[in-house]
């Protein structure tokens, strides 16, 4: 096992934990949820899987250099909070919860994607996705503060337009 894989070990069972937790409410999710809920869930999935495709890119850059693996971490630890804001403690109601949760979602959510930016920039690797980043992390300033599920499903349905469009064109 090299350096790099050895500290992505790290990476990943953090990345793990967040998946896990998501995924552990899937039942609940499915028979017992809220519409807006389910979007969530399905998005914040892709989005995981597309952070830990991205990733394969900022090996090379932590292998000698503490504070660059740190910078790496921080978005994995931004979508772990983001998850863990996300899904109930309890299986409460999920439209109750999310309702009452969905500023400390968006603004974490935001956070984590804020941090994807400034990892990429840190440590000199060239973004993935770059434009449709900043689209979506645009909308989440409305998502927040308007009241309203389709502004905060707006990001959504833009971020899977867009990837549709890139695997249908065989860019992705």
């Amino acid at each position: 096992m090299s350096q790099v894989e050895f500290l992505m070990v790290f990476h990943g069972v953090i990345f793990s934990m967040a998946i896990v937790d998501l995924v552990s409410h899937t039942h609940d999710i499915f028979t017992k949820s809220y519409w807006e809920y389910i979007i969530w869930a399905i998005a914040l999935f892709e989005i995981g899987a597309q952070s830990w495709y991205s990733t394969f890119d900022k090996m090379d850059a932590i292998a000698y250099n503490y504070a660059h693996f740190l910078v790496m971490m921080l978005p994995v630890i931004f979508y772990f909070l983001t998850i863990r804001i996300f899904t109930p403690p309890d299986g409460q109601g999920y439209k109750e919860y999310f309702l009452s949760k969905r500023k400390s979602f968006i603004g974490m959510l935001f956070l984590f994607s804020l941090s994807g930016f400034f990892s990429d920039y840190i440590l000199g690797v060239e973004p993935h996705f770059t434009w449709m980043r900043v689209g979506v992390t645009a909308l989440l300033i409305p998502a927040y503060f308007i009241n309203h599920a389709a502004v905060r499903l707006f990001p959504v349905f833009v971020r899977l337009l867009v990837i549709s469009y890139w695997m249908a064109t065989g860019a992705l």
